[in-house]
């Protein structure tokens, strides 16, 4: 195609049209017109070379002799100094006409589908002409995410602040683009101008480059993104000033005329509330050059005090685990060996919070770390206590991260920090001064990047009221938390509600109590805020004290008691708190809490220190050697029957317990509890499907995971229903589900006999549809026996009770199951005990590939691509990878 052009331009036209191969993908990014005047000066720099005279050899032939000297002559021709100039003097028209050609030649050749632009042409051209061009004014709507993995070579060597967006190279590209004076304006993904990782890009193409910016937040462009909008220059200025206009709270439909607004007041010379003129060279010097229009005076002396970082507090990421295969929530689990305790942020609750996760990490994490998604971070860190939050969040709490305790992707953590810096990092994190600093250049991700940047004042004068305000706050929340049985460190909701035999007044007086803590707790709150504004040096009749003071209406309701439900305003529901007791009650006749600690409240192991590790289960749990000698009788199989006819019907048990507790008082305790939860009865209530089971079902949905433990094993028609406690579940479980359900037919075989002889049609009829019902359970069972199920509480609840999927009658729970038990079938479980007991050739299959799968399955010597075993590295010294806190 290129035979007839000389060789200057043969070279030249190869070079070009290797480089806009990428044009289609990346467009305007593709910095077409410098890449055409390289490689002419390239050319001229290497002319001699490339025009080099061809000799011709012995062998060749005459003809061949006759083009190699014609060529020669052309050569010489070239070489000539006047020939070289006219070549440069019009080698763009030149180039242009010669890709013309040649895209055009290739266009009509049957079959060819690659050509430039897809087939046109005209558009290739039209490409390099608005290359060539500069501009007035440029408006855009830039993409964003990272290229293609084509042009992210091209990006990162064109592009030195593109941080992996490509609203970043957009920006930089465009302001190219524009003439000395010219303008470019753009709506695009705010994030750019917030987030840490995009601090290069702000400082180079953002920081005192703006002429007019409206923030306008979400809901304004189809696509779920957060919005701003811009105006800049080609080229920065020290001086320029730019008018700023804030309506990122205002409702959506309004913004609009918002803006409109605010630009004919600021005509008049007037400003609105919204509008703000600053010079964006200014925010260079920010926290992450973040685009902080709205900083005040006030504002900016604040970030002239040291960060957390500066003082020696270092936020960091933890360990990325993946949910799915190595998360549990604490009563899922029974053996300890194989995990440990996990912060990974929590629901909005200052100061303190519950603990419930748990994460594998069976023989030292080699089966999590051998997972294609594990992320290792900052492993030696790990397990020493400190403190602790969630990555999300509009507005930041901070906890405290207990000994012997992950930190994780999302529940990021300062450790390495004596007692009381622990205590003044969470004062001062939990402060209305800390949380509104913090927003006021972070978003709703609270990147460690933006907390180590947090501005922190002298604290050392008030280093004992921190101390004293913090440790009361902390005895609060733990107490009303400790009424949570799903909480870690929870001590008994009856041994410390139950005051004397009738709930009602215990119950009022729980709400005295209540009252009582929530009211002290908010002067604590705001004593603790009033201390670190007093520490900023914000004066107390300032209106920027008025606007923190203001601020604290961002933060969410808190509730003291953490049971769900149990409190609205602080103020108890009676209803929940008597189905908390029904629960509570459960759980002793099924073993899983200790009585004694009900019936002797001053027994109750106290409290360990805020930082001790927490126990691997309540420390009211029933312990299995506490069994022996135990004043209930417990289900060794963990089945209860749901007939409460029947002498080991759940039920009784339960009535068994209360008359433990109450003893003469029992039965009105009972009938307490019916009336405060709305139903004629406890056995209404157990055996409904919307009663005992939807309650425990909600309470038992924590941190994504929906894992109830007492599970209602029902017929078809709910004729019968066998409770399964699920921390007992073994592979003798469905063998003696079975045994009881062929008991109950036989029982019910007798029972028919004795009604037909009496002739007791309507007793007759009832009996052949519980006959009927048992059969169709014992059927559905049966066959999940001989799958083989075989359940493993490593694999957690929802993965081993998929299979039941059919025997539940709870829609939510029946839904859940049946969900999961899809996903088993289509290998997203693989990784479970379960699935290879299932599916054994399709993991073993498997295994021959993913080096994960081999070893959690134990099937090493199948795998085909083990890890190559790394060398161990010397080290000068061994550090320590447990450290305590200095007392």
């Amino acid at each position: 195609m290129t035979e007839q052009l000389d060789k200057p331009m043969q070279r030249l036209l190869v070079k070009i049209w290797d480089k806009m191969k990428y044009a289609g993908e990346a467009g305007m990014l593709i910095k077409m017109e410098q890449e055409i005047e390289a490689e002419i000066e390239d050319l001229r720099k290497n002319w001699s070379k490339i025009n080099v005279v061809q000799t011709a050899s012995l062998f060749d032939s005459d003809t061949k002799k006759d083009e190699i000297y014609a060529e020669g002559l052309k050569i010489v021709a070239m070489n000539k100094q006047e020939a070289k100039e006219n070549f440069f003097a019009t080698v763009v028209e030149k180039l242009q006409e010669a890709l013309y050609t040649v895209s055009s030649r290739l266009s009509e050749e049957e079959g060819y589908e690659n050509t430039l632009f897809a087939n046109d042409a005209v558009r290739g051209f039209a490409f390099i002409e608005l290359c060539q061009k500069r501009y007035d004014v440029i408006l855009m709507n830039p993409p964003f995410g990272e290229g293609s993995e084509s042009t992210i070579g091209y990006l990162d060597s064109h592009y030195s602040c593109w941080c992996k967006n490509l609203v970043c190279a957009f920006f930089d590209r465009m302001q190219e683009l524009l003439v000395n004076d010219g303008l470019v304006g753009a709506i695009f993904d705010r994030t750019v101008l917030i987030k840490s990782s995009y601090e290069p890009f702000r400082k180079k193409n953002i920081c005192g480059y703006i002429s007019a910016c409206a923030d306008t937040g979400w809901n304004v462009l189809d696509a779920s993104v957060e919005t701003s909008t811009l105006v800049l220059s080609k080229t920065p200025s020290e001086s320029r000033e730019g008018v700023f206009f804030d309506v990122l709270d205002d409702e959506p439909a309004c913004k609009a005329e918002i803006i409109k607004q605010s630009i004919e007041t600021l005509i008049y010379g007037k400003n609105n509330r919204n509008t703000f003129i600053r010079n964006s060279a200014e925010f260079a010097t920010l926290p992450n050059s973040i685009n902080g229009y709205y900083f005040d005076n006030k504002i900016l002396e604040a970030f002239e005090r040291e960060s957390i970082e500066n003082r020696g507090f270092y936020a960091m990421q933890g360990i990325g685990f993946v949910s799915s295969s190595h998360f549990r929530i604490f009563y899922e689990l029974r053996n300890q060996v194989n995990y440990k305790h996990m912060y990974n942020g929590s629901s909005y609750s200052l100061f303190y919070t519950t603990y419930c996760d748990m994460t594998n990490w069976e023989n030292d994490g080699v089966y999590v770390k051998a997972h294609k998604s594990y992320r290792s971070s900052n492993l030696s860190s790990q397990f020493i206590p400190g403190v602790c939050y969630g990555e999300r969040g509009d507005i930041l709490d901070m906890h405290f991260l207990k000994s012997n305790m992950f930190f994780t992707k999302e529940g990021l953590s300062i450790v390495n920090l004596k007692w009381n810096e622990a205590l003044v990092l969470n004062s001062m994190f939990n402060s209305i001064y800390g949380q509104y600093f913090l927003n006021l250049y972070s978003g709703q991700h609270k990147w460690t990047g933006y907390t180590n940047l947090l501005p922190m004042p002298d604290y050392a004068t008030r280093q004992s009221d921190i101390e004293r305000i913090i440790t009361e706050i902390i005895d609060i929340k733990r107490w009303w938390f400790s009424l949570d049985e799903t909480n870690l460190e929870y001590h008994g909701l009856i041994a410390q509600v139950m005051h004397g035999h009738h709930l009602a007044e215990s119950l009022d007086q729980l709400q005295e109590k209540l009252t009582a803590d929530y009211s002290r707790y908010q002067k604590l709150v705001k004593e603790n805020d009033d201390l670190w504004m007093d520490l900023a040096e914000i004066e107390a009749d300032s209106d920027f004290r008025a606007t923190l003071n203001a601020y604290k209406s961002r933060r969410p309701y808190e509730e003291l008691l953490s049971i769900d439900g149990a409190g609205n305003g602080n103020v108890i529901n009676k209803q929940v708190m008597a189905q908390e007791i029904v629960m509570e009650l459960v759980g002793m006749a099924f073993g899983r809490w200790n009585i004694r600690y009900a019936t002797q409240p001053e027994t109750i192991p106290p409290f360990g220190d805020v930082f001790d590790a927490l126990p691997f289960m309540p420390v009211v749990s029933l312990q299995s050697e506490e069994a022996q000698l135990y004043p209930l009788t417990l289900p060794t199989d963990g089945i209860l029957m749901g007939d409460d006819s029947h002498p080991d019907s759940l039920v009784k048990r339960v009535q068994e317990v209360m008359h433990s507790l109450w003893k003469n008082d029992a039965d009105e305790m009972e009938s307490e509890l019916c009336q405060l939860i709305g139903v004629d009865s406890l056995q209404t209530y157990l055996e409904s499907p919307n009663g005992f089971f939807d309650y425990h079902f909600k309470r038992y949905t924590k941190s994504r995971r929906k894992a109830p433990i007492y599970w209602p094993v029902s017929s078809p028609e709910g004729e019968i229903t066998l409770w399964v406690y699920y921390p007992q579940l073994s592979s003798q479980t469905l063998p003696h589900l079975l045994l009881l359900l062929s008991k109950e037919h036989t029982a019910a075989q007798s029972d028919l006999t004795a009604a037909q002889l009496a002739n007791d049609k309507k007793r007759e009829a009832a009996l052949l549809n519980l006959m009927g019902d048992i059969r169709t359970l014992e059927a559905e069972l049966q066959q999940l026996n001989d799958l083989p199920y075989k359940p493993n509480h490593d694999d957690g609840v929802p993965v081993t009770a998929a299979p039941l999927r059919n025997v539940f009658r709870h829609n939510a729970w029946k839904k859940e199951c049946l969900n999961n038990w899809e996903d088993l079938q289509k290998g997203e479980y693989d990784w479970s005990h379960l699935a290879y007991a299932l599916y054994p050739a399709r993991i073993r299959e498997k295994a021959k590939k993913d080096w994960c799968m081999a070893l959690t399955h134990g099937l090493e010597e199948l795998c085909e691509n083990k890890p190559k075993e790394k060398k161990p590295r010397k080290k000068r010294s061994e550090e320590p990878t447990m450290q305590l806190f200095d007392e």
